[in-house]
């Protein structure tokens, strides 16, 4: 049975500074799909420009054996957005003396 836990994940456009996160509960394969949608989504947004040939749009897609993040990406002509999850229990609280 697959691990069922929380994701976030991370939205960042090449054009862009910053990134959006967002929240997702589910295992590895759902959270494959939820990116495989967040590419189609930002390719329909851009779809003049958008290179579906090298973008993540099946869950086929993604490479295996990866450690502890899941990255898709939607390729455009002259930027790319990366999604990347990560699971909740992955992530390290901050160093107070940093």
């Amino acid at each position: 049975m697959a691990t069922v836990r929380t994701w976030i994940i991370s939205a960042h456009n090449s054009e862009d500074y910053g990134a959006k996160m967002f929240r997702k509960l589910g295992d590895e394969y759902d959270i494959k799909k939820q990116l495989v949608k967040m590419v189609k989504k930002a390719g329909k947004d851009h779809k003049d420009t958008f290179d579906k040939d090298s973008s993540t749009t099946n869950v086929a897609d993604f490479e295996e054996d990866v450690d502890d993040y899941l990255v898709a990406v939607a390729q455009f002509e002259n930027f790319h957005v990366d999604f990347t999850a990560i699971p909740l229990d992955y992530i390290n609280d901050v160093d107070p003396e940093v």
